[in-house]
Protein backbone atom coordinates (compact mmCIF):
# COMPACT_ATOMS: atom_id res chain seq x y z
CA UNK A 1 0.00 0.00 0.00
CA UNK A 2 1.66 3.38 -1.08
CA UNK A 3 0.49 5.76 1.59
CA UNK A 4 0.39 9.54 0.13
CA UNK A 5 -0.10 12.53 2.54
CA UNK A 6 1.18 15.73 3.84
CA UNK A 7 0.38 14.84 7.15
CA UNK A 8 -1.01 11.77 9.01
CA UNK A 9 -3.63 13.54 11.55
CA UNK A 10 -4.85 11.38 14.07
CA UNK A 11 -7.41 13.07 16.02
CA UNK A 12 -7.92 12.59 19.62
CA UNK A 13 -7.49 13.62 23.31
CA UNK A 14 -5.14 11.32 24.19
CA UNK A 15 -2.13 10.35 25.50
CA UNK A 16 1.78 11.47 26.69
CA UNK A 17 4.87 10.60 28.62
CA UNK A 18 8.04 11.83 30.74
CA UNK A 19 11.09 13.58 30.14
CA UNK A 20 11.96 10.15 30.25
CA UNK A 21 9.12 9.61 27.84
CA UNK A 22 7.15 12.40 26.32
CA UNK A 23 4.47 10.81 24.81
CA UNK A 24 2.89 12.80 21.92
CA UNK A 25 -0.13 10.97 20.55
CA UNK A 26 0.25 11.96 17.13
CA UNK A 27 1.14 10.57 13.47
CA UNK A 28 3.62 7.91 13.12
CA UNK A 29 5.28 6.39 9.94
CA UNK A 30 7.97 8.13 8.03
CA UNK A 31 6.83 7.67 4.88
CA UNK A 32 6.87 9.79 1.75
CA UNK A 33 4.50 12.83 1.84
CA UNK A 34 2.83 13.85 -1.15
CA UNK A 35 -0.34 15.92 -2.19
CA UNK A 36 -2.92 15.59 -4.51
CA UNK A 37 -3.30 19.68 -6.10
CA UNK A 38 -6.74 18.89 -7.98
CA UNK A 39 -5.73 19.69 -11.09
CA UNK A 40 -7.03 23.16 -10.78
CA UNK A 41 -5.39 26.41 -12.67
CA UNK A 42 -1.88 26.25 -12.10
CA UNK A 43 -1.55 30.03 -10.44
CA UNK A 44 -3.83 29.09 -8.14
CA UNK A 45 -4.11 24.95 -7.41
CA UNK A 46 -2.04 25.28 -3.91
CA UNK A 47 -5.06 27.14 -2.19
CA UNK A 48 -6.68 23.72 -1.98
CA UNK A 49 -5.26 19.87 -2.33
CA UNK A 50 -6.20 16.67 -1.24
CA UNK A 51 -4.15 14.63 1.53
CA UNK A 52 -4.95 10.93 0.58
CA UNK A 53 -4.18 7.95 2.14
CA UNK A 54 -4.52 4.76 0.76
CA UNK A 55 -3.85 3.58 -3.21
CA UNK A 56 -1.69 5.44 -6.13
CA UNK A 57 -2.00 8.38 -7.87
CA UNK A 58 -1.93 9.34 -11.28
CA UNK A 59 -3.34 12.87 -12.25
CA UNK A 60 -6.26 14.05 -10.26
CA UNK A 61 -7.38 9.70 -9.44
CA UNK A 62 -6.45 8.04 -6.77
CA UNK A 63 -6.39 4.08 -7.89
CA UNK A 64 -7.14 1.08 -5.18
CA UNK A 65 -7.87 -2.55 -6.01
CA UNK A 66 -10.25 -5.10 -4.20
CA UNK A 67 -11.25 -8.52 -4.66
CA UNK A 68 -14.54 -9.40 -6.49
CA UNK A 69 -17.58 -8.47 -3.28
CA UNK A 70 -15.06 -6.12 -1.93
CA UNK A 71 -14.44 -2.46 -1.47
CA UNK A 72 -11.61 -0.10 -0.99
CA UNK A 73 -11.20 2.32 1.47
CA UNK A 74 -9.01 5.71 1.29
CA UNK A 75 -8.71 8.64 3.91
CA UNK A 76 -8.77 12.29 2.47
CA UNK A 77 -8.34 15.45 4.03
CA UNK A 78 -8.76 18.66 2.80
CA UNK A 79 -5.44 20.72 3.22
CA UNK A 80 -5.24 24.51 2.23
CA UNK A 81 -2.58 27.49 1.47
CA UNK A 82 0.27 24.80 0.58
CA UNK A 83 3.73 25.89 -0.91
CA UNK A 84 4.27 22.30 -2.67
CA UNK A 85 2.48 23.72 -6.19
CA UNK A 86 5.00 24.96 -8.53
CA UNK A 87 3.90 28.50 -10.16
CA UNK A 88 1.48 29.38 -7.16
CA UNK A 89 1.72 31.41 -4.54
CA UNK A 90 -1.17 31.03 -1.34
CA UNK A 91 -2.86 34.02 -0.90
CA UNK A 92 -4.73 33.51 2.21
CA UNK A 93 -6.94 34.54 3.75
CA UNK A 94 -9.20 32.14 1.64
CA UNK A 95 -13.06 33.48 2.28
CA UNK A 96 -14.98 30.55 1.08
CA UNK A 97 -14.34 26.64 0.70
CA UNK A 98 -17.45 24.70 -1.03
CA UNK A 99 -16.79 20.65 -1.32
CA UNK A 100 -19.20 18.48 -3.27
CA UNK A 101 -20.63 16.29 -1.99
CA UNK A 102 -21.87 18.24 0.95
CA UNK A 103 -20.52 16.84 4.19
CA UNK A 104 -17.97 14.22 2.70
CA UNK A 105 -15.30 16.13 4.27
CA UNK A 106 -14.45 19.05 6.62
CA UNK A 107 -12.48 22.03 6.05
CA UNK A 108 -9.95 23.09 7.90
CA UNK A 109 -11.61 25.55 10.72
CA UNK A 110 -8.50 27.83 10.13
CA UNK A 111 -8.48 28.96 6.45
CA UNK A 112 -5.33 31.85 6.88
CA UNK A 113 -2.64 29.51 7.07
CA UNK A 114 -1.46 26.28 6.11
CA UNK A 115 -3.34 23.01 7.82
CA UNK A 116 -5.51 20.09 6.88
CA UNK A 117 -9.20 19.19 8.14
CA UNK A 118 -10.10 16.53 9.61
CA UNK A 119 -9.40 13.08 7.46
CA UNK A 120 -12.49 11.32 6.67
CA UNK A 121 -12.76 7.22 5.92
CA UNK A 122 -14.21 7.23 2.56
CA UNK A 123 -15.61 3.61 1.33
CA UNK A 124 -15.77 3.40 -2.99
CA UNK A 125 -17.16 -0.36 -3.25
CA UNK A 126 -17.35 -2.03 -7.00
CA UNK A 127 -19.94 -2.34 -9.20
CA UNK A 128 -22.42 -4.49 -10.64
CA UNK A 129 -24.49 -7.17 -9.64
CA UNK A 130 -21.53 -9.72 -8.64
CA UNK A 131 -19.90 -6.54 -8.01
CA UNK A 132 -16.86 -7.33 -10.25
CA UNK A 133 -16.54 -4.12 -12.14
CA UNK A 134 -14.84 -0.47 -11.31
CA UNK A 135 -16.64 1.70 -8.74
CA UNK A 136 -15.56 5.53 -8.50
CA UNK A 137 -16.41 8.31 -6.15
CA UNK A 138 -15.46 12.01 -7.43
CA UNK A 139 -14.80 14.96 -4.86
CA UNK A 140 -15.27 18.37 -6.15
CA UNK A 141 -13.99 21.82 -3.84
CA UNK A 142 -14.05 25.31 -5.08
CA UNK A 143 -11.81 27.02 -2.93
CA UNK A 144 -12.40 31.39 -3.03
CA UNK A 145 -10.08 33.92 -1.89
CA UNK A 146 -9.32 37.68 -1.52
CA UNK A 147 -6.41 37.83 -3.19
CA UNK A 148 -5.65 37.01 -7.18
CA UNK A 149 -6.31 34.76 -8.40
CA UNK A 150 -9.43 34.50 -6.92
CA UNK A 151 -10.67 30.84 -6.99
CA UNK A 152 -9.32 27.67 -7.26
CA UNK A 153 -11.40 24.32 -8.37
CA UNK A 154 -10.31 21.36 -7.86
CA UNK A 155 -11.33 17.29 -8.35
CA UNK A 156 -10.11 14.35 -6.87
CA UNK A 157 -11.28 10.61 -8.24
CA UNK A 158 -11.43 7.62 -5.93
CA UNK A 159 -11.70 5.17 -7.80
CA UNK A 160 -11.73 1.02 -7.26
CA UNK A 161 -10.56 -1.77 -9.22
CA UNK A 162 -11.11 -5.15 -9.03
CA UNK A 163 -7.87 -7.14 -8.26
CA UNK A 164 -6.73 -10.55 -7.06
CA UNK A 165 -5.17 -8.92 -3.64
CA UNK A 166 -6.65 -5.91 -1.56
CA UNK A 167 -4.30 -2.82 -0.93
CA UNK A 168 -5.77 -0.68 0.81
CA UNK A 169 -5.28 1.19 4.15
CA UNK A 170 -5.59 -0.47 7.34
CA UNK A 171 -8.44 1.48 8.72
CA UNK A 172 -11.75 0.82 10.89
CA UNK A 173 -13.86 -1.31 9.20
CA UNK A 174 -17.55 -0.48 9.34
CA UNK A 175 -19.06 -0.95 13.03
CA UNK A 176 -21.25 -4.46 12.71
CA UNK A 177 -23.22 -3.12 15.26
CA UNK A 178 -24.35 0.35 13.48
CA UNK A 179 -22.60 3.03 15.41
CA UNK A 180 -19.58 4.99 14.81
CA UNK A 181 -16.58 3.46 13.33
CA UNK A 182 -13.87 5.25 14.49
CA UNK A 183 -12.38 7.83 17.22
CA UNK A 184 -9.91 10.05 16.86
CA UNK A 185 -8.27 12.05 20.10
CA UNK A 186 -6.33 14.88 19.67
CA UNK A 187 -4.93 16.98 22.37
CA UNK A 188 -5.56 20.05 22.96
CA UNK A 189 -2.96 23.29 21.81
CA UNK A 190 -2.82 24.46 25.61
CA UNK A 191 -3.26 22.71 29.01
CA UNK A 192 -1.43 19.21 29.14
CA UNK A 193 0.47 18.94 31.67
CA UNK A 194 3.30 16.01 32.08
CA UNK A 195 5.15 15.40 35.38
CA UNK A 196 7.69 12.82 36.05
CA UNK A 197 9.61 11.74 38.64
CA UNK A 198 10.13 12.88 42.75
CA UNK A 199 12.11 15.82 42.46
CA UNK A 200 10.08 18.10 40.54
CA UNK A 201 12.67 19.61 38.55
CA UNK A 202 10.78 17.09 35.94
CA UNK A 203 7.41 18.45 36.43
CA UNK A 204 4.76 20.31 34.11
CA UNK A 205 6.09 20.08 30.88
CA UNK A 206 3.65 20.60 28.26
CA UNK A 207 2.66 17.24 25.78
CA UNK A 208 2.83 18.18 21.92
CA UNK A 209 -0.31 19.68 20.67
CA UNK A 210 -2.44 18.44 18.15
CA UNK A 211 -1.10 15.15 18.25
CA UNK A 212 -3.33 11.79 18.02
CA UNK A 213 -4.52 8.75 18.38
CA UNK A 214 -6.61 6.39 16.14
CA UNK A 215 -9.20 4.11 17.78
CA UNK A 216 -11.67 1.65 15.78
CA UNK A 217 -15.13 0.95 17.39
CA UNK A 218 -17.65 -1.69 17.66
CA UNK A 219 -19.91 -3.34 20.17
CA UNK A 220 -22.13 0.07 20.10
CA UNK A 221 -25.15 0.94 18.23
CA UNK A 222 -26.70 3.57 16.66
CA UNK A 223 -29.53 4.28 18.96
CA UNK A 224 -29.80 2.01 22.19
CA UNK A 225 -26.03 1.44 22.98
CA UNK A 226 -23.58 4.05 23.07
CA UNK A 227 -20.80 1.78 24.94
CA UNK A 228 -18.22 1.22 22.29
CA UNK A 229 -15.52 -1.32 22.71
CA UNK A 230 -11.88 0.33 21.29
CA UNK A 231 -9.02 -1.17 19.44
CA UNK A 232 -6.28 0.36 18.09
CA UNK A 233 -4.17 -1.07 15.77
CA UNK A 234 -0.40 -0.34 16.16
CA UNK A 235 2.95 -1.17 14.27
CA UNK A 236 3.83 -0.05 10.76
CA UNK A 237 1.02 0.37 8.06
CA UNK A 238 -1.38 0.01 10.84
CA UNK A 239 -3.79 2.74 11.72
CA UNK A 240 -1.86 4.21 13.97
CA UNK A 241 1.92 3.80 12.50
CA UNK A 242 4.61 2.19 14.61
CA UNK A 243 5.46 5.19 17.05
CA UNK A 244 3.13 7.65 19.06
CA UNK A 245 3.68 11.01 17.47
CA UNK A 246 6.86 13.37 16.71
CA UNK A 247 10.00 13.07 18.63
CA UNK A 248 9.10 15.53 21.77
CA UNK A 249 12.09 17.95 23.43
CA UNK A 250 12.53 18.41 26.79
CA UNK A 251 15.17 19.94 29.18
CA UNK A 252 15.32 20.02 32.78
CA UNK A 253 18.72 21.35 34.64
CA UNK A 254 20.27 21.69 31.59
CA UNK A 255 19.42 18.33 30.52
CA UNK A 256 18.43 17.99 26.96
CA UNK A 257 16.50 14.83 26.01
CA UNK A 258 14.76 13.67 22.62
CA UNK A 259 12.13 11.07 23.32
CA UNK A 260 10.51 8.94 20.95
CA UNK A 261 7.86 6.33 21.33
CA UNK A 262 7.31 3.56 20.05
CA UNK A 263 3.92 1.73 20.64
CA UNK A 264 4.71 -2.02 21.76
CA UNK A 265 3.14 -5.11 20.37
CA UNK A 266 -0.26 -4.61 21.79
CA UNK A 267 -2.93 -2.58 20.20
CA UNK A 268 -4.75 0.08 22.21
CA UNK A 269 -7.77 -1.22 24.13
CA UNK A 270 -10.45 0.71 26.46
CA UNK A 271 -14.49 1.28 26.11
CA UNK A 272 -15.93 4.81 25.51
CA UNK A 273 -19.06 6.30 26.11
CA UNK A 274 -19.92 8.17 22.36
CA UNK A 275 -23.22 9.80 23.96
CA UNK A 276 -21.46 11.11 26.84
CA UNK A 277 -17.63 11.01 26.33
CA UNK A 278 -16.75 9.51 29.37
CA UNK A 279 -13.75 7.51 29.52
CA UNK A 280 -14.45 5.02 32.78
CA UNK A 281 -11.26 4.53 35.24
CA UNK A 282 -12.71 0.58 35.28
CA UNK A 283 -12.29 0.24 31.43
CA UNK A 284 -9.93 3.04 30.37
CA UNK A 285 -7.75 3.69 27.09
CA UNK A 286 -4.74 1.07 27.60
CA UNK A 287 -1.99 2.35 25.52
CA UNK A 288 2.03 0.34 26.33
CA UNK A 289 5.23 2.31 25.12
CA UNK A 290 8.47 2.02 24.92
CA UNK A 291 10.26 5.90 25.16
CA UNK A 292 13.75 6.07 23.83
CA UNK A 293 15.44 8.96 25.68
CA UNK A 294 18.58 10.50 23.90
CA UNK A 295 20.44 12.67 25.48
CA UNK A 296 21.29 15.62 23.47
CA UNK A 297 24.66 18.42 23.92
CA UNK A 298 23.27 20.09 21.22
CA UNK A 299 20.81 22.52 22.99
CA UNK A 300 19.67 24.43 19.58
CA UNK A 301 18.33 21.05 18.36
CA UNK A 302 17.25 19.01 21.54
CA UNK A 303 15.34 17.34 18.34
CA UNK A 304 15.62 17.63 14.70
CA UNK A 305 13.32 20.69 13.77
CA UNK A 306 11.41 20.56 10.46
CA UNK A 307 12.95 24.10 9.49
CA UNK A 308 10.42 25.31 6.93
CA UNK A 309 12.51 29.06 6.72
CA UNK A 310 10.16 31.12 9.02
CA UNK A 311 7.93 30.36 12.18
CA UNK A 312 7.11 27.18 12.85
CA UNK A 313 2.97 26.32 11.02
CA UNK A 314 1.09 22.95 11.07
CA UNK A 315 0.85 21.55 7.85
CA UNK A 316 3.96 23.33 6.62
CA UNK A 317 6.60 21.70 4.31
CA UNK A 318 10.36 21.90 5.23
CA UNK A 319 13.66 19.41 6.10
CA UNK A 320 15.08 18.42 9.23
CA UNK A 321 17.93 20.57 10.66
CA UNK A 322 19.70 17.98 12.15
CA UNK A 323 20.14 13.97 12.81
CA UNK A 324 20.24 10.78 10.55
CA UNK A 325 17.76 12.74 7.76
CA UNK A 326 19.46 15.86 8.15
CA UNK A 327 18.22 18.16 4.62
CA UNK A 328 15.49 15.53 3.83
CA UNK A 329 11.61 16.36 3.64
CA UNK A 330 9.45 16.98 6.50
CA UNK A 331 6.11 17.99 7.47
CA UNK A 332 5.14 20.06 10.79
CA UNK A 333 2.95 18.17 12.95
CA UNK A 334 3.11 19.55 16.32
CA UNK A 335 4.58 22.55 17.11
CA UNK A 336 6.40 22.63 20.86
CA UNK A 337 8.17 25.73 22.98
CA UNK A 338 11.43 24.76 24.66
CA UNK A 339 11.99 27.28 27.19
CA UNK A 340 15.64 26.82 27.83
CA UNK A 341 16.57 25.81 24.24
CA UNK A 342 19.37 27.28 22.35
CA UNK A 343 18.35 29.51 19.69
CA UNK A 344 14.20 29.86 18.51
CA UNK A 345 12.49 28.32 21.48
CA UNK A 346 9.54 26.93 18.89
CA UNK A 347 9.99 23.80 17.46
CA UNK A 348 8.41 22.49 14.33
CA UNK A 349 8.12 18.69 14.89
CA UNK A 350 7.72 15.72 12.65
CA UNK A 351 8.24 12.27 12.93
CA UNK A 352 10.35 12.34 9.80
CA UNK A 353 13.01 14.27 12.04
CA UNK A 354 14.48 11.62 14.14
CA UNK A 355 17.49 12.28 16.37
CA UNK A 356 21.17 10.26 16.40
CA UNK A 357 20.22 6.91 17.09
CA UNK A 358 23.86 6.64 18.88
CA UNK A 359 22.55 9.08 20.99
CA UNK A 360 19.93 7.27 22.67
CA UNK A 361 20.55 6.48 26.24
CA UNK A 362 18.07 4.49 27.48
CA UNK A 363 14.70 2.82 27.12
CA UNK A 364 11.72 3.18 29.85
CA UNK A 365 8.53 0.65 29.57
CA UNK A 366 5.23 2.94 29.90
CA UNK A 367 2.25 1.98 30.39
CA UNK A 368 -0.68 4.68 30.36
CA UNK A 369 -4.35 4.00 31.42
CA UNK A 370 -6.28 6.82 30.48
CA UNK A 371 -9.58 7.82 31.77
CA UNK A 372 -12.20 10.61 31.82
CA UNK A 373 -12.75 10.18 35.79
CA UNK A 374 -10.24 10.47 38.32
CA UNK A 375 -6.56 8.56 38.47
CA UNK A 376 -4.83 8.11 41.82
CA UNK A 377 -1.73 7.28 43.14
CA UNK A 378 -1.53 7.27 46.58
CA UNK A 379 1.61 7.70 49.01
CA UNK A 380 4.25 7.23 50.65
CA UNK A 381 6.80 6.15 48.11
CA UNK A 382 4.07 4.88 45.52
CA UNK A 383 6.68 3.77 42.79
CA UNK A 384 9.90 2.48 45.14
CA UNK A 385 11.43 5.73 44.82
CA UNK A 386 13.70 6.41 47.56
CA UNK A 387 11.93 9.96 48.59
CA UNK A 388 8.59 11.15 48.51
CA UNK A 389 9.79 14.94 46.96
CA UNK A 390 12.37 17.35 46.84
CA UNK A 391 10.81 19.41 50.05
CA UNK A 392 12.90 18.35 52.77
CA UNK A 393 10.79 17.56 55.29
CA UNK A 394 8.45 20.26 54.44
CA UNK A 395 5.00 19.91 53.56
CA UNK A 396 3.86 19.96 49.63
CA UNK A 397 1.33 21.79 49.51
CA UNK A 398 1.44 24.96 48.64
CA UNK A 399 0.46 27.45 45.27
CA UNK A 400 3.30 27.80 43.07
CA UNK A 401 4.98 31.26 42.34
CA UNK A 402 8.15 32.47 40.10
CA UNK A 403 9.03 29.72 37.50
CA UNK A 404 6.24 27.40 38.29
CA UNK A 405 3.95 29.90 37.69
CA UNK A 406 4.65 32.89 35.09
CA UNK A 407 1.53 33.35 33.95
CA UNK A 408 -2.30 31.77 34.33
CA UNK A 409 -4.12 30.38 32.05
CA UNK A 410 -8.27 31.06 31.58
CA UNK A 411 -9.25 28.18 33.89
CA UNK A 412 -7.02 29.93 36.53
CA UNK A 413 -4.34 27.53 36.34
CA UNK A 414 -0.48 28.19 37.31
CA UNK A 415 1.45 28.09 33.90
CA UNK A 416 5.10 27.02 34.48
CA UNK A 417 8.10 28.39 32.95
CA UNK A 418 8.00 25.28 30.87
CA UNK A 419 5.02 25.01 29.58
CA UNK A 420 2.84 22.79 31.62
CA UNK A 421 0.15 23.32 34.39
CA UNK A 422 1.52 23.21 37.77
CA UNK A 423 -0.23 22.10 40.68
CA UNK A 424 1.50 22.01 44.29
CA UNK A 425 4.94 23.43 45.08
CA UNK A 426 6.91 22.83 48.90
CA UNK A 427 5.89 25.14 51.41
CA UNK A 428 9.33 25.91 52.32
CA UNK A 429 10.12 26.06 47.98
CA UNK A 430 7.36 27.68 46.34
CA UNK A 431 8.97 27.31 42.99
CA UNK A 432 9.86 23.68 43.50
CA UNK A 433 6.85 21.64 41.73
CA UNK A 434 6.29 18.38 44.19
CA UNK A 435 4.36 15.26 44.69
CA UNK A 436 1.92 15.27 47.51
CA UNK A 437 2.77 11.74 48.27
CA UNK A 438 4.69 11.83 51.76
CA UNK A 439 3.12 10.83 55.38
CA UNK A 440 0.27 8.98 53.09
CA UNK A 441 -0.85 11.38 50.93
CA UNK A 442 -1.79 10.45 47.35
CA UNK A 443 -1.02 11.88 43.44
CA UNK A 444 -4.47 12.89 42.13
CA UNK A 445 -5.57 13.76 38.67
CA UNK A 446 -9.00 14.28 37.52
CA UNK A 447 -10.71 13.91 33.85
CA UNK A 448 -13.70 15.54 32.40
CA UNK A 449 -16.40 14.40 30.04
CA UNK A 450 -17.71 16.28 26.58
CA UNK A 451 -20.51 14.96 24.92
CA UNK A 452 -19.65 15.03 21.00
CA UNK A 453 -22.10 17.00 19.26
CA UNK A 454 -24.36 16.43 17.57
CA UNK A 455 -25.03 14.15 19.98
CA UNK A 456 -25.71 10.25 19.65
CA UNK A 457 -28.21 9.27 19.05
CA UNK A 458 -28.28 11.81 16.33
CA UNK A 459 -27.20 10.37 13.41
CA UNK A 460 -25.28 13.65 11.82
CA UNK A 461 -21.42 12.64 11.71
CA UNK A 462 -18.67 13.81 12.45
CA UNK A 463 -19.48 14.28 16.08
CA UNK A 464 -17.05 16.36 17.82
CA UNK A 465 -16.03 17.92 21.56
CA UNK A 466 -13.30 19.89 22.73
CA UNK A 467 -13.74 20.08 25.76
CA UNK A 468 -12.59 16.18 27.10
CA UNK A 469 -9.50 16.28 29.67
CA UNK A 470 -8.30 12.52 29.96
CA UNK A 471 -5.96 11.95 32.68
CA UNK A 472 -3.63 9.12 34.41
CA UNK A 473 -1.11 8.15 37.02
CA UNK A 474 1.49 5.69 36.57
CA UNK A 475 4.78 4.37 37.93
CA UNK A 476 8.24 4.92 35.84
CA UNK A 477 11.46 2.74 36.54
CA UNK A 478 14.82 3.52 36.76
CA UNK A 479 16.90 4.55 33.55
CA UNK A 480 19.99 3.45 34.80
CA UNK A 481 21.40 6.44 33.46
CA UNK A 482 22.46 8.74 36.54
CA UNK A 483 22.03 11.88 34.62
CA UNK A 484 18.39 10.96 33.83
CA UNK A 485 17.79 8.95 37.27
CA UNK A 486 19.00 11.51 39.30
CA UNK A 487 17.69 15.14 37.62
CA UNK A 488 14.27 13.26 37.23
CA UNK A 489 13.79 11.42 40.34
CA UNK A 490 13.74 7.59 39.32
CA UNK A 491 12.13 5.51 40.02
CA UNK A 492 9.48 7.17 40.27
CA UNK A 493 5.93 8.39 39.94
CA UNK A 494 4.50 9.97 36.93
CA UNK A 495 1.14 11.81 36.33
CA UNK A 496 -0.30 13.21 32.67
CA UNK A 497 -3.42 15.75 32.29
CA UNK A 498 -4.72 16.18 28.25
CA UNK A 499 -7.25 18.15 27.19
CA UNK A 500 -8.31 17.98 23.91
CA UNK A 501 -10.61 17.12 20.58
CA UNK A 502 -12.91 13.93 20.57
CA UNK A 503 -13.75 13.03 16.51
CA UNK A 504 -16.53 10.46 15.79
CA UNK A 505 -16.31 9.44 12.33
CA UNK A 506 -18.70 6.95 10.42
CA UNK A 507 -17.72 5.73 7.06
CA UNK A 508 -19.29 7.57 3.89
CA UNK A 509 -21.56 4.95 2.12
Amino acid sequence: MTKLRLRRWRRTSIVAGVVTLGLTLGPAPQAAATHVPGGGPAKSDCYSEFDVEGGTVAGVTVTDTAPVGGSCSFSVALCVNQTDVSGCTPMPPLTKIKVTPKGILTPPTDLSGATCGASASITVPLKGRKKNHPGKKIIHVVAKSSGKPKVDTDKLVLKCMVGTTTTTLQSCPANPQGGPDEADLSTADTGTDLDNGWTGISHNFPVDPRATLKVCLSGCDASTNPVCDLMGAVGANSINGATFGPPLPLIAQGVAVCVINRYQSTPVTGQMNVQTGEVSDTTPIQVNLFSDVHLISDHTNVCPRCSTGGAPQYGARGSCSAGPNQGKSCTVESIVTVAESQGSPNYGLSPACPPDPAAKAATLDIRLALTSGTSTLPGPKPCGENKDDNCNGSPCNATCTGDACVSHDASGNCVDSKGGISQLCCNSSTSTPCFPTAGGGAIVRTGKTDPPAPVWPDPMYPKTSTGGILVTTFCEAATGVLTIDSVTGLPGPGALILPGKQTLLKKTP
